[in-house]
């Protein structure tokens, strides 16, 4: 008996929803449920303090190389925007206004693992049927000479 009015529904099934003011935890879930075949786009402006909180937290991630760009890995401790969007289970892209987002993929206990993508890239990503290249599952990346395969 629930009614949800996506914000985008591609012609192949994926729902992309905008996401500006707050939401709380179980809301998030309960659509992202809802949808199934989703991702969020979410306002990593909203607050005065998260784009400074976000790029200290990356300061501190450690980086892994790959063919296709670099992967961090970050801890949700030190901002608001990871620790209230990781719990999500699904892609989460954080606008901070530039021309890439950065795209939370994996969260492992306290840690998550995320990358930048161009947004025309993520436009193109929605229209097609192709998805999104998920550079942190599908690739082997190395750091420090050492070999890391699948998180």
């Amino acid at each position: 008996g629930e009614i949800h009015i996506a914000d985008i529904k591609a012609p192949h099934g994926l729902v992309v929803e905008f996401q500006h003011s707050f939401l709380k935890l179980e809301e998030a879930l309960k659509r992202t449920q809802f949808y199934g075949n989703m991702f969020w786009v979410v306002d990593g402006l909203r607050r005065n303090t998260d784009l400074a909180q976000f790029k200290k937290a990356l300061e501190f991630a450690r980086t892994y190389s790959t063919p296709t760009g670099v992967i961090y890995q970050v801890s949700i401790r030190g901002t608001r925007l990871l620790r209230e969007w990781a719990p999500v289970g699904v892609f989460v892209a954080f606008d901070f206004g530039i021309d890439k987002v950065w795209l939370l993929r994996r969260v492992h206990d306290t840690v998550v693992l995320g990358f930048l993508f161009p947004k025309a890239d993520l436009i193109e990503a929605i229209k097609s049927k192709k998805g999104f290249p998920d550079i942190v599952y599908n690739r082997n990346y190395r750091r420090r000479g050492r070999r890391y395969r699948r998180w």
